[in-house]
């Protein structure tokens, strides 16, 4: 059976695998193809490698976090890591980007960042935040176990609309 979501493709690459993330796509490297999605629960298309240029693959490493050989690794003790607090504002479900949510708790990725909203509003009136290039495996968990809105693609239909399919000048 073809996989369906993200998760089912990390776990049929297991060991073999890059998963680069944006805050609004994720592209899992199996070695021979690039698996595209829009977030972990909405596959978009997949690129076999041999038909792109190098200068993707650099592109995807220089704009996304990168994790290699992932696992999925199911632990609900894990806390959010390198995260600074940010003032609180409001938040609306990106245009580009996703918005993740599980019993109260927000997720959100968009500009760049990923912005933790959790159902106790902390007592000075903050969010979490951290630059997406620092989404760490503890993240991705989170975000697989989530519920996904998202209106990306409504905005970029094509992959190769992404900027890590431009040529550098």
């Amino acid at each position: 059976m073809q996989p369906i979501n993200l998760q089912q493709f990390i776990e049929k690459y297991t060991n073999s695998n890059t998963l680069y993330i944006s805050d609004h796509f994720f592209c899992l490297d199996d070695t021979t193809q690039l698996h595209f999605f829009y977030n972990p629960k909405q596959y978009w298309t997949t690129v076999d490698k041999k038909d792109i240029e190098q200068y993707v693959i650099e592109n995807l490493a220089k704009e996304c976090a990168v994790l290699k050989n992932v696992r999925i690794v199911e632990d609900s003790g894990r806390k959010p890591q390198n995260y600074t607090k940010i003032k609180a504002f409001n938040l609306e479900t990106p245009t580009i980007g996703n918005q993740y949510s599980k019993m109260g708790n927000q997720i959100f990725t968009l500009n760049s960042k990923i912005i933790i909203r959790d159902n106790y509003y902390h007592i000075d009136h903050t969010f979490l935040s951290k630059d997406i290039k620092c989404f760490d495996e503890a993240d991705l968990m989170a975000v697989l176990d989530y519920s996904v809105i998202s209106k990306t693609f409504i905005k970029i239909k094509s992959v190769f609309e992404l900027s890590c399919f431009k040529k550098p000048s």
